[in-house]
């Protein structure tokens, strides 16, 4: 990502370039980003998809269903 111009215009789409990025992953996995539940459960599953201890069977369930072709 290259910002030609340090601005408040550019700063804004920045920002909300990662905020649309983050509500689409987390609408991928299955989960409401815009609840405290949601964002609870959005990073359990960001901790299964990085292979993290203790996440094993989310991460095999997770793993399955990003690769479905029916998602």
């Amino acid at each position: 990502i290259g910002i030609e111009k340090l601005n408040a215009v550019n700063m804004g789409a920045l920002i909300y370039f990662f905020e649309f990025s983050c509500a689409l992953s987390a609408y991928t996995l299955g989960v409401n980003p815009f609840n405290q539940p949601g964002v609870e459960d959005y990073k359990k599953n960001m901790f299964a998809l990085l292979n993290k201890k203790g996440y094993e069977k989310e991460s095999k369930i997770l793993q399955k269903r990003i690769l479905s072709k029916d998602v």
